[in-house]
Formats: structure tokens, sequence, C-alpha cells
């Protein structure tokens, strides 16, 4: 049993950080362009909290179909946290 529970774990661990790394990915794809416009037009500001903050805001201002894959990581890598909590808390009992 502890096998398994562990081969259940790790694998589900596994999927959350897969799509947590495709969440990262899809989001730079989807502002590079706009994030470089941007920095050519001179409204550079430093720091790495500031480039998620632009980031977000081009993100946002994306329409519904282009966001969609975004969206669809996001929800995937919180979907697969949730279970992972749940099968912690389930096989505990067992």
């Amino acid at each position: 049993m502890f096998v398994f529970k562990l081969v259940l774990y790790v694998l589900s661990g596994g999927l959350v950080f897969f799509f947590g790394a495709r969440e990262y990915k899809l989001r730079d794809e989807l502002t590079e362009s706009a994030l470089q416009q941007r920095e050519m037009f001179g409204l550079v500001e430093t720091g790495q909290i500031t480039e998620q903050f632009k980031r977000r805001g081009i993100l946002n201002s994306l329409p519904p179909e282009a966001r969609a894959p975004y969206k669809r990581a996001v929800i995937l890598k919180f979907g697969f946290l949730a279970l992972l909590i749940v099968e912690v808390c389930i096989l505990q009992v067992i």
C-alpha cells in the first residue's frame, strides 16, 4: 500500500509541477512581443516585480481566445493540486 501511495503522490505532484511550468511558459510566450514593444518605446522599468505586473496587465488585455490555453493550464494546475490534497487526506485514513 505504501508503494501505491508513493506512486500516486509523485504522479500528482509531478502533474502539478508540469502544468505550473506550462503556465509560466505560455504566459511568457503570450506576453513577450507586447513586452518588447513597450521596451522599444522607452517604457522600461527595472525590477522583476514590475515585469510580472506588466505581464499580468498584458495578459488581461488579450482577447479570451488567446488566453484560453493559459487559463486551461492554470485550471489544470490547481485541479491536480486539489486532487493531491484530497488524495493525501483520504489515503492517510487507509
